[in-house]
């Protein structure tokens, strides 16, 4: 399945999820094998990518391209919940758990937004409240890749959360690391509960915050 927008739609919210399975029917509510695309940007469940595109797929041989999306994957659903795929580029967040319960995310792989920490994070947007957005300060002042709050009962199951900065491809692996913009790339805060099993990160300094 494929949802997709024509042109820049700024404040756009591709997906807002509000099913529940019926009681006894665990999964009976899902999405599979699905990918969302806003013009040069696919955000994309199993099998399901939420994308904001570093280059572009219609154009063989074409440069690494910047494009800027807020948010991610938000959830606040009580569960229980399946996230299997990936979130990557987006300006605040990769995945974003506020007052949520009974999530599963397996097999994830997040990239902070190339072009950043120029401009930082969360430019060129600001934060909501109302959408319970992580805060930044220096330094963190890159995105996210997973944000959790108030939440329990939270399983990573296999991750890989990266950092690539500006012209990776250029730097020897010293220079990357004395470089590394990112302070760190899953924030817990405020009575979480939450397991992981298996995080490989790349170019950060700390791979995880705790605030509880």
């Amino acid at each position: 399945m494929v949802f997709t927008t024509a042109g820049p739609a700024p404040g756009a919210i591709m997906i807002e999820w509000n099913a529940h399975d019926p009681s006894g029917q665990q999964a009976a509510a899902g999405m599979w094998d699905s990918h969302i695309r806003l013009y040069s940007q696919c955000p994309s469940g199993s099998g399901t990518w939420v994308w904001t595109a570093d280059h572009d797929l219609d154009t063989p041989g074409s440069s690494d391209i910047s494009i800027f999306t807020g948010r991610g994957i938000f959830s606040g659903s009580q569960g229980p919940v399946w996230l299997i795929g990936t979130s990557e580029h987006a300006a605040l967040y990769q995945y974003s758990l506020v007052n949520a319960q009974n999530h599963y995310i397996g097999f994830a792989q997040t990239e902070m937004p190339y072009y950043q920490p120029s401009p930082a994070a969360p430019a060129p947007y600001s934060t909501v409240s109302s959408y319970n957005d992580p805060t930044f300060s220096s330094p963190t002042n890159m995105a996210w890749g997973t944000y959790i709050q108030s939440s329990n009962n939270i399983i990573i199951f296999g991750a890989g959360f990266y950092s690539f900065p500006p012209k990776l491809h250029q730097q020897t692996r010293k220079a990357i690391m004395e470089s590394a913009p990112s302070s760190n790339t899953i924030d817990v805060k405020r009575n979480s509960s939450v397991s992981v099993l298996k995080l490989t990160t790349w170019a950060v300094i700390l791979e995880m915050s705790s605030l509880l």
